[in-house]
């Protein structure tokens, strides 16, 4: 997946990491187990198991009146992409594995840093960009913070996310915010007064 990002977001990555070591943050690559690392397949999975989600989730108003769903919506209810029960099933049972060999990398760490998004914020309210880098952390369970910390060409955030172990939560809060004010402060983002 890390190919998919922008040059803002490869940028904020190094400032973010130039910013961590220079206040004396141990800062090392945390490469993802081999059975995580295939993105195809991640994505694969990822697109199996949200789209069984969403026919369940969309079912009843797809019943009630179809006419008033997306197309979109309307497609994933029909399953116009033929994915079946036993595939979605598959997903399911292989996502949970990832999510152990994610968990036990994860757990090494005080926290993971990440991209938030491909690139920078996009402007106006009419796209609100793609969750490539997000959806992995929800369906691995793990608690994330997104800070806007740098600032793009058109002046909108570049964020970084910080991800925590599983139930650590309240460990992650803390530290994403001794992290973010070190952010922040070199970054360029500043938030309303």
């Amino acid at each position: 997946m890390w190919s998919a990002a922008g040059p803002g977001t490869v940028s904020a990555i190094n400032k973010t990491i130039a910013i961590l070591r220079s206040n004396g943050v141990n800062v090392e690559d945390a490469p993802f187990p081999a059975e995580v690392n295939d993105a195809d397949e991640l994505k694969r999975v990822q697109k199996f198991i949200t789209l069984g989600e969403a026919q369940a989730s969309f079912l009843r108003e797809y019943r009630l009146d179809k006419a008033k769903l997306a197309d979109e919506i309307r497609q994933i209810v029909e399953n116009t992409s033929n994915v079946t029960h036993a595939a979605k099933m598959e997903a399911t049972v292989t996502f949970c594995k990832m999510r152990g060999s994610i968990s036990s990398l994860v757990k090494s760490y005080s926290i993971i840093i990440t991209p938030s998004a491909v690139d920078e914020a996009p402007l106006g309210l009419g796209n609100m960009g793609r969750a490539t880098f997000n959806t992995l952390w929800t369906g691995f369970h793990m608690p994330v913070i997104n800070t806007p910390a740098f600032v793009g060409s058109n002046g909108m955030p570049i964020g970084i996310t910080l991800v925590g172990p599983r139930y650590r939560d309240q460990q992650l809060l803390q530290t994403s915010q001794v992290i973010s004010k070190m952010l922040m402060a070199k970054g360029g983002w500043k938030l309303w007064d």
